[in-house]
This record gives structure tokens, sequence and C-alpha cells, in this order.
């Protein structure tokens, strides 16, 4: 039996064999050869419509001029970080032309505001009536930015929930900012908005410009309570102080010191960031308040206080800091 299943076993294994180059020679030819791939490819490229080769060289070309335009506008940020503002507006004028992007004018014009180049922001907005004749949320906030910097506060106030409508966060960030802005520089201004900001501020609680743009338009109208709440959230949003912030600060504090002196009497400071607590002793000294107990000084020291006698800010290069001392004019 065993020698019968192994003369059996040694058959298979034959027949398997000279089976074996058949299969290979069948497998090889139909393999392609160099020469089939690429005549295919080549048939491939030419079953391509005149239209469909038309849509893929206007995708690729789409590609090339946005990333020429990306670079573009990157340039002109840097020629504003670097001191050259003209550049900088000159560039994107000309790019608002070329790109017809609301984003783009948006920018333009905020740029020309807070330079206070007026004239190049009524030519943005002159050229964005050309390109939407129909008012859509972008031209409604620039129209609005145009309202406020040509003196038509009434305008502007009445518009102000038109301009935040469908407007992302940095586009509300923009308009609380100039409205603030304005009103630390126009006291008619703070008066005339104060109402309608504090109450869409109160829409946009996360939001810290809008914040901001309640604690200076309260402080300025005598509305101590709510300008102290607004600083209380400010706090929490931004427990490193940015230029923005302390800006903010220093003007309440110059214009208003008994409300710095509120804020930080109804705020448990133990809560505070460290930078924050370094600002409640330079407000306790610039009021002259130091009659205060020692204890509140054993305190800042057993809470580590004294590291922020040596604590660094975050570093905002000159012009940077230029340009926000000039728009607040504090």
């Amino acid at each position: 039996m065993f020698a019968r299943k192994s003369r059996l076993k040694t058959i298979v294994c034959a027949l398997m064999l000279l089976c074996a180059p058949a299969l290979y020679a069948e497998d090889k030819n139909d393999a392609p050869s160099k020469e089939q791939v690429k005549s295919e490819k080549i048939e491939a490229g030419r079953n391509f419509s005149r239209n469909q080769q038309a849509d893929e060289h206007q995708r690729r070309k789409n590609i090339i001029n946005r990333a020429n335009d990306t670079f573009s506008l990157l340039g002109a940020e840097l020629a504003l970080h670097k001191g050259d503002p003209g550049l900088a507006l000159a560039t994107y004028m000309a790019m608002l032309d070329r790109t017809r992007d609301s984003e783009v004018a948006e920018r333009a014009m905020d740029m020309a505001v807070n330079l206070g180049a007026y004239e190049y922001a009524e030519a943005v907005y002159q050229r964005w009536i050309k390109l939407e004749p129909t008012p859509g949320p972008a031209l409604k906030r620039i129209s609005w930015m145009r309202d406020m910097v040509r003196g038509e506060y009434g305008d502007a106030r009445n518009g102000f929930d038109a301009a935040l409508e469908g407007a992302n966060e940095e586009q509300r960030s923009r308009i609380f900012l100039l409205v603030a802005q304005i009103a630390a520089q126009n006291p008619a201004v703070a008066q005339l908005m104060d109402d309608t900001v504090h109450k869409r501020a109160k829409s946009y609680p996360e939001l810290p410009e809008a914040v901001i743009a309640d604690a200076i338009l309260s402080a300025l109208n005598d509305k101590a309570a709510d300008s102290v709440q607004a600083l209380q959230k400010l706090a929490q949003l931004d427990s490193e102080i940015l230029p923005t912030t302390h800006l903010t600060l220093r003007l309440i504090g110059q214009r208003r010191p008994e409300i710095i002196n509120r804020f930080f009497a109804e705020t448990n400071t133990s809560k505070l960031s460290p930078v924050w607590q370094e600002l409640q002793i330079e407000a306790l000294i610039y009021a002259d308040k130091k009659t205060k107990p020692s204890g509140f000084y054993k305190n800042c020291w057993k809470n580590s206080l004294m590291q922020t006698f040596t604590f660094r800010r975050p570093y905002y290069p000159a012009a940077a800091r230029h340009r926000l001392k000039k728009q607040w004019t504090i």
C-alpha cells in the first residue's frame, strides 16, 4: 500500500513539473511589456476630450495663481511688519483688483484705517462697490468701517448689528477693536455706541476683543460695575496680557483709575495669573496706596509672586508697539 501511494505521488509531481513551464510561459505572455504600458498611457492621454484637457490646464493654472497670490499677500504683511505701510497698502490694492476677494478687501480696509490712511480706505470702498453692486456681508462690514472713519457715527451705530452678522471671529474682533479705538479718542462715540456695544458683547463672551470694547466704553461712560465685570472676564480669557489687553488696562487706569482699583478689590487675585497679580501691585503703587497691610505682600511672597518682578512679557517688535500706541493714542 505504501509503495502504491509513493508511486502515485511521484506521478503527480512529475505531471506538475511538466505543466509548470507552460503555466510560466502563459503568465509571462499575459504580463504587459514596457512598450505596451507606454502605448496604453499615450492612448489614455489621447482619449481625453478637448474640454477635459482645457479643464485640467485651467486647474493647474489656478493652483499657480493661488500660490502667487498667497506669496504676494505674505510679502505685503512682511512689508507692514518691517515698517513700510505704503508698499503693504499698494500691494493689497493691486491684489484686490486681481483677486476680487472680499477678505482681501476687508484686510486692506482694516490696514488703511489702522494706519490712518483714510484715502486708501475710501478707495477700497469704491472699488468693492464696483465688484459687489448688491450689498453682501462683506460690503456691509466695509461700509460700516467707512462710516466709522468718516465720522458718520449714527449710521455706524445703526449698522453695527448688520456688520457683525455673518462675520467670522477675526472679522468680529476687528469690528469691536475699531469701536474701542475710536471711542478712546472721541467721548461722543463712546457715549453713542455704549448700549449697542454692551448688548452685542454679551453675545460673544469668549471673544476678548468684544470684552475689551465693553470694558472701555463702560469705563468711559462711568459704568464702573459693567467695566469691572468685563475686566474680570478679560482676566479669564487672557492670562498672559496681550498688547491690546495691556493698552486697555493702561487706558482705563489713566482715565478711570478708581475702576482698576475696584477691579482688584472685588476680584480674587489669588486665582489670577502672575502677570495680573503684578499689575495689581503696579496699580497700588500708581494709586499711592502704600498703606496696604503688610500681610498682602507676605501672601504675595507665599504665592511666589516675587517671580513676577522679573517676569518678561512676550516680545513684540518696536514697530508693532509703536503702531498700537499710535492707534490708541494713550
